[in-house]
């Protein structure tokens, strides 16, 4: 599955995201000798969701002046149903059904770690550095965390997240023309969901 991209009006509280009406897209002027006009836009907030890890990735190299958030592994916990087909990353089908045991095997061991994490801090808490007083809530919630953020370094970069970036039209049309021009296809079909939507 293609990432899918979104624009969006960003609410305070992450969880609540809104369509704002757009006025005529920012970006849809930006020609030759308009670079230095298109860097006056402010921010332009832009979630790409359904991406992979290794893509959001990706594209904080590219943009490293944005401002930017990925959906945090830390408190999300992954499973092997947010890998993507192979295709739409352009693996071989001769290599598809070896590629998906490799991820698996990954996740196995991600779950594996959580759950032998998450039974250290539930029989010594004192790991976790619990604030006194704290309710079974958020003890859970703090052990969940803990765990979450030893475990994920087995997430495979080929699972599916989300990422929001706010950069102005001048960064945004450069960061288009890294993602078409990129050997990887999924960048390459972001980078021409981003121009379909005019963005640039």
């Amino acid at each position: 599955m293609p990432p899918r991209t979104v624009l969006t009006g960003w609410a305070r509280n992450s969880n609540e995201v809104t369509t704002p009406k757009l006025p005529p897209p920012p970006l849809s002027a930006v020609d030759y000798g308009h670079a230095g006009i298109a860097g006056l836009t402010g921010g332009i907030a832009i979630t790409i969701d359904g991406c992979t890890m290794l893509l959001a990735y990706k594209l904080f190299e590219l943009s490293q002046l944005c401002d930017g958030q990925e959906s945090s592994s830390r408190y999300i916990q992954m499973a092997p149903s947010g890998l993507p087909e192979p295709a739409a990353l352009g693996i071989p089908d001769h290599l598809a059904t070896e590629w998906l045991s490799v991820l698996t095997d990954a996740f196995t061991l991600y779950g594996e770690v959580y759950a032998e994490l998450d039974r250290q801090a539930t029989e010594n808490p004192g790991i976790v550095r619990l604030p006194k007083g704290a309710d079974h809530k958020v003890i859970r919630r703090l052990r969940k965390n803990y765990a979450l953020d030893r475990a994920r370094y087995f997430i495979p970069f080929a699972t599916q997240t989300n990422v929001g970036l706010i950069m102005s039209a001048r960064a945004w049309c450069q960061t288009i023309q890294q993602l078409v021009s990129s050997p990887l296809p999924e960048a390459q079909t972001c980078g021409g969901l981003l121009q379909c939507a005019r963005v640039c």
